[in-house]
């Protein structure tokens, strides 16, 4: 989980940059955004253990976890070689049995990493394993809490909303977190969203700092 926490400090540093140097904020109406998808939860059956997502043009689907996101033309999705190198991999490509060794010997894997170049807004998808935290985040609520005490016994000064809420992305409901960090004026938004899945907590960061993109972020799951 310290790992996890690191990687939400580096995004956090990022935007920060972006801010800084005055990067465009798009305005609510920019960001093309999928179809709505139907709200229909879908069971998923951990019998051959979580396997690594595709991506397809702007398409990324992971069936064994029934992760689906879309990303604008503008967005670019991070490589296989850039996540491995994320968990000290020497690895150019995740097939599956270097992600499933991944899994079973370390604490937090990410498999899918989205940014828009204009924002720096960005997208991870993480799996941590439950078993290997000394501290007991066997629900989403204890997981997120659990977050949030780390980072905030950091430097990092962020503010939370006081109430952990459930939030539709895509097929599934995730308990959700919400942050936001002020640089040099600048709101930066931090949201993780956390969903049990087996052995493993399912966890999506969306780190953004555009007024009303978060929402446009989440519409792009289906």
């Amino acid at each position: 989980m310290k790992k996890f926490v690191a990687i939400l400090s580096a995004a956090l540093t990022v935007l920060s940059l972006t801010a800084c140097e005055g990067s465009k904020n798009p305005s609510s109406d920019e960001t093309t955004i999928p179809a709505e998808a139907e709200n229909t939860e879908i069971s998923i059956s951990l019998a051959d253990g979580i396997n690594p997502g595709t991506t397809d043009g702007n398409r990324f689907v992971n069936e064994s976890t029934g992760i689906k996101f879309t990303k604008p033309d503008s967005w670019i999705f991070s490589s296989d070689e850039d996540i491995a190198g994320m968990m000290n991999i020497g690895a150019a490509h995740l097939d599956r049995d270097i992600f499933e060794k991944a899994l079973a010997e370390m604490s937090t894997v990410y498999d899918m990493v989205a940014v828009d170049p204009d924002t720096s807004a960005s997208v991870t998808v993480a799996y941590e394993n439950i078993s290997f935290s000394e501290k007991d985040i066997s629900t989403e609520e204890k997981y997120l809490e659990s977050i949030k005490e780390q980072i905030l016994s950091t430097s990092m000064e962020f503010t939370f909303e006081d109430k952990i809420k459930s939030e539709r992305l895509g097929s599934y409901t995730y308990k959700k977190l919400e942050s936001t960090n002020t640089t040099s004026g600048y709101s930066i938004q931090q949201t993780i969203y956390a969903r049990v899945i087996g052995d493993y907590m399912c966890t999506i960061v969306i780190s953004n700092i555009a007024k009303g993109q978060l929402s446009k972020i989440e519409a792009m799951f289906s």
